[in-house]
């Protein structure tokens, strides 16, 4: 499996980076007119000419460059002239430049793709591909390859099952902390889509302050989580999964450049939670202790509801620890967070 690494336009970063492990970067402008599935405010800021030196530079050093243009929800702007306009002109300039692929998460933006461009096309994985038949449609629309939907990392039967039903590359997300089976993934996404468009508001952290709350009070949260080891990089290999895509856009060139070796590795010693988080918490999952724990899940006996199966949590009981007195200091600070966010929105109307 080849590795497809953020790009957060450090130079020297992007220069270490080994072209037989690593296939491509990918990245985005904070904001355009399609957006993506971070927040612009949280990334770090491109222009259009350092946007298209680093495409070349990537390209000098024997890799390929992959544009977001993922959001699931472009506010109807596509249906509009002016909005149509601005799409193709966004593509034309990418083009221009020499970007190699897409990333797309709407049927319109890829049948325009494939219309009138020679990008490589891959699908987000905000489409949520989980079934074969799902999977076979996109393939006949033309997408080159698809990610596969996080939550799904650990179900082999249904990795299996798609790998038999297409033909094109598929990928999947190995250090995302989403809740498994969140139930405001969706509304966290759109939050994104919309935060990164050039005609969209600013997004808010109330949803990551939901979701990290939930781990800190249920700490089997932390290992339900369905992140890959990069010690069990071989097992998805030989599952015929092409690609590993790695997060996330918002590290910094330290942080990412120790995920990327770790995964290029397929080693890490220490705390597994270095590579799925932006930054240090005082919360450490021991990765040796979690040798052996994908067996439960390649045997097939997670249910997929956590209500009926206590295996995560038994093992957060071994191999995680939290720093005393953090869970409640913590907890206090996201509720705050998360009223904080609604203050505006609650607060009297005027008259």
């Amino acid at each position: 499996m080849r590795l497809s690494v953020p790009a957060i336009w450090d130079r020297p970063l992007l220069e270490r980076l080994d072209a037989a492990r690593v296939a491509e970067v990918y990245g985005k402008l904070q904001h355009d007119v399609v957006g993506g599935g971070r927040d612009a405010a949280m990334l770090p800021a491109i222009t259009e000419g350092a946007l298209a030196d680093h495409v070349d530079l990537a390209h000098q050093h024997g890799l390929k460059f992959n544009y977001l243009l993922n959001a699931t929800c472009l506010g109807n702007v596509e249906w509009t002239a002016d909005g149509a306009a601005r799409i193709r002109a966004l593509l034309d300039w990418l083009a221009a430049i020499g970007v190699d692929g897409v990333t797309v998460a709407t049927p319109y933006l890829l049948d325009v793709v494939k219309r009138h461009y020679p990008f490589d096309v891959e699908l987000s994985v905000r489409t949520n591909v989980d079934t074969p038949m799902k999977a076979r449609f996109w393939q006949d629309q033309g997408v080159d390859q698809i990610t596969i939907p996080f939550d799904s990392n650990r179900d082999f039967r249904l990795l299996r099952e798609l790998r038999r039903a297409v033909t094109c590359r598929l990928q999947v997300v190995a250090n995302l902390m989403c809740v498994f089976q969140c139930a405001i993934q969706h509304f966290h996404a759109l939050a994104g889509n919309h935060a990164s468009q050039d005609q969209g508001a600013r997004g808010s952290a109330y949803y990551v302050h939901t979701c990290e709350a939930d781990r800190l009070t249920d700490p089997g949260r932390y290992l339900s989580a369905c992140w890959i080891r990069p010690e069990d990089m071989t097992v998805y290999a030989e599952l015929g999964m092409d690609r590993l895509k790695l997060v996330d856009r918002m590290m910094t060139a330290d942080r990412l450049g120790r995920v990327v070796d770790a995964y290029a590795a397929q080693r890490y010693e220490g705390n597994l939670l270095d590579l799925l988080y932006l930054t240090d918490r005082p919360v450490h999952l021991d990765n040796r202790k979690l040798d052996g724990f994908l067996a439960f899940f390649r045997a097939g006996k997670c249910p997929a509801d956590c209500a009926r199966c206590d295996y995560c949590a038994t093992v957060a009981r071994d191999a995680l620890t939290v720093a005393e007195g953090y869970r409640e200091r913590a907890l206090v600070m996201l509720g705050r967070g998360r009223e904080a966010a609604l203050a505006t929105t609650l607060a009297p109307r005027a008259g």
